[in-house]
């Protein structure tokens, strides 16, 4: 998001793809890109010309005087890009950074926004199970919104929308009543850490903080710079062609935007070997019995 090298920018898109698809599945992933991703990457490359109008390099003139220049669809380019790799990204966050692991790593720190984020992430599926168990019921005796018009769906989704006030509270009250009765805040709380840090999880950390400060301190030396205004300069491109530092700082960059597919890959090899070891002893096992008959 900071850096608006083209190259970089393409390696991060790709690995987002890449790792959202071992997620979630590359179909799905082709899908949500097809249809969301490509239109807004669309609508902004074709909105950001009629706006900016800077650049050297004159396509097209409009009847108001201002003009459309490459420089301008080139970096509208570049903006829907980012978007696009942006929500790829974000795609793999919600399903990796689950609700626990969020929760543990705030309880840390903050202990009582910890909780509340804990019967928050609670309280929504419930309040979705709640909504649908009450809109069922409406709709079974012939009360349901979906069935009427004017006022009288307003009505009665008035009168679904206060029996959902009224659970509210009330479920708040219980967890309160719960949490009384359970002695909270009475002692001093502990701190249930469900996840270790390991010798594995610091040498990752270790990893990323020097991939990262490697494409920072590229960055600051000018090797990785991009600029669309009044002309297109893009470091290993138009300037500092096959500089070594430049291509440094993009292995560097490639390494550390695919680092969660490899540490997938290595896992789903430990996976197949633990399969196929476990398969190797019940084979062992099946044929000793077999010579013991």
């Amino acid at each position: 998001m900071f850096i608006l090298h083209p190259y970089l920018i393409a390696i991060s898109l790709v690995s987002a793809i890449a790792y959202s698809a071992t997620l979630v599945g590359i179909h799905k992933v082709l899908k949500f890109n097809l249809i969301f991703a490509l239109p807004g990457l669309l609508v902004i490359m074709g909105i950001n010309p009629l706006f900016n109008h800077f650049g050297v390099t004159q396509l097209a003139l409009l009847q108001n005087g201002n003009s459309i220049t490459l420089e301008a669809i080139v970096y509208g380019l570049i903006l829907g890009l980012v978007l696009v790799t942006t929500t790829n990204w974000f795609t793999a966050i919600n399903h990796i950074l689950t609700r626990d692991k969020f929760v543990d790593v705030v309880g840390r720190v903050l202990p009582k926004v910890a909780l509340l984020l804990a019967l928050s992430f609670r309280f929504i599926p419930l309040f979705i199970n709640q909504f649908k168990k009450v809109l069922h019921t409406q709709n079974m005796i012939g009360q349901g919104p979906t069935t009427a018009r004017g006022f009288t769906k307003i009505r009665r989704t008035l009168t679904i929308t206060s029996a959902m006030f009224s659970w509210t509270m009330e479920n708040a009250i219980y967890v309160s009543d719960a949490m009384q009765l359970r002695a909270y805040g009475t002692h001093k709380r502990k701190l249930y850490l469900p996840h270790r840090f390991d010798p594995r999880n610091w040498f990752i950390l270790a990893s990323i903080g020097i991939l990262t400060a490697s494409v920072i301190s590229v960055k600051l030396t000018g090797f990785l710079s991009a600029s669309f205004n009044p002309v297109i300069n893009v470091s290993g491109i138009t300037t500092h062609r096959n500089s070594l530092v430049t291509i440094f700082g993009i292995a560097a960059f490639a390494l550390l935007a695919n680092i969660p597919l490899l540490l997938r890959s290595y896992d789903f090899f430990l996976h197949l070997v633990q399969r196929r070891r476990s398969l190797n002893l019940q084979k062992d096992y099946i044929n000793e019995s077999y010579r013991s008959k």
